[in-house]
């Protein structure tokens, strides 16, 4: 087989730090059943997933990088390795929000979105007799799609990531118990605690406020960036703060169960029987939707009047762990995103881009 025909959508050398001998167990979420250590190169990819040898030969240079910055925080059991240095800050982000938007199931949920949106439309040209009922059922039976590079436009919004995160702390939380934190084929998990059930709108865009952001390194590290502004978090000089109970970690590996598409992974053989109990507690929180459709009044500044808009978010999960290191400070307010300004800032930097792109396609 040709070189990088075989892509894998959460990269080998992610999954180094989590196996022995280049092997990890897998637990299967449909069979309910764990499975004996496959070679990590056996996992997570398909053949041609991103459609372009060239990105999958782009990454591979980058992870050679990343997995030094990554070796050195598992490492030093602390952040301190990139404390002052802002590149491998960025590579640390831009690593969380791609492998976020490249993965299996940010491809489903990509091309789920892109179909709400048709159904969306399909609906108004019922409404408007321009289309029949005949078509707004095939469009829900999924015989009419919307064809695009869905994916691709996802992972052109990740590699902004880095910039969202300017405001936002992290630490890296210390796994010193008997049991290891686990990772999946979705690894990077959002989450917003302080808001998801007071706000009917999406809570976990890269910009929300009171966002939080799970990403494990290795079964004894994991990094957790959050909304300082809405969180309080106790850690050392070093920026880590160190778990010594079980509970906590069950909580954390609980997150991967819930937002994973088909399986987790993890280290030791004999612990198939622990993630399968802590599975059985929160298999009910999975939802088959990706993706929730509201209708919402909100006021528009441009008009200077309260209209009825359709909004369309990610499903978001009702756990939350229990982190005893976490403090809410209940009094801050919800707004969409934590700085305006910023957002504003990183639009227009997306538009400057896709305007030299289109340049350079032109020339």
């Amino acid at each position: 087989m040709s070189e990088y025909v075989k892509q894998h959508y959460v990269p080998q050398f992610y999954f180094r730090n989590f196996a022995n001998d280049e092997r990890v167990c897998t637990y299967n979420l449909g069979n309910e059943e764990s499975y004996q250590p496959t070679p990590i190169k056996n996992i997570c990819y398909e053949n041609n997933f991103y459609g372009s040898k060239k990105l999958e030969k782009d990454l591979s240079k980058l992870e050679s990088e990343l997995a030094s910055i990554i070796h050195d925080i598992v490492d030093s059991k602390s952040l301190k390795p990139i404390e002052g240095d802002q590149e491998a800050r960025y590579l640390l982000d831009f690593f969380i929000s791609h492998t976020h938007g490249r993965t299996k199931a940010a491809k489903i949920e990509s091309e789920d979105f892109s179909q709400e949106f048709l159904e969306m439309a399909a609906e108004f040209g019922v409404r408007s007799g321009k289309l029949e009922d005949k078509h707004l059922e095939m469009v829900k039976d999924g015989e009419i799609k919307l064809e695009g590079p869905h994916h691709a436009n996802r992972q052109f919004v990740s590699s902004y990531g880095p910039l969202h995160f300017l405001n936002m702390n992290r630490i890296l939380i210390y796994n010193a118990t008997n049991k290891d934190f686990i990772t999946s084929d979705h690894p990077i998990v959002l989450d917003n605690p302080r808001f998801k059930n007071e706000i009917s709108v999406g809570t976990t865009g890269y910009a929300s406020r009171g966002l939080q952001i799970f990403c494990p390194l290795s079964p004894n590290a994991c990094l957790f960036l959050f909304d300082p502004i809405v969180y309080g978090i106790e850690s050392n000089s070093k920026y880590t703060t160190i778990v010594k109970d079980t509970n906590t970690v069950e909580d954390i590996n609980k997150l991967q169960l819930i937002n994973c598409l088909e399986n987790t992974y993890f280290r030791e053989e004999a612990d198939g029987e622990w993630i399968d109990k802590l599975y059985q507690d929160v298999k009910n929180e999975r939802s088959d939707e990706t993706v929730n459709r509201k209708q919402q009044k909100m006021y528009d500044e441009e008009r200077g009047e309260e209209r009825e808009f359709v909004i369309t978010h990610q499903t978001e999960f009702k756990f939350t762990p229990n982190l005893p290191f976490v403090t809410q400070k209940p009094l801050v307010p919800f707004s969409p995103v934590r700085d305006e300004q910023l957002v504003k800032n990183i639009r227009k930097i997306k538009q400057e881009d896709l305007e030299e792109a289109k340049q350079e396609e032109r020339d």
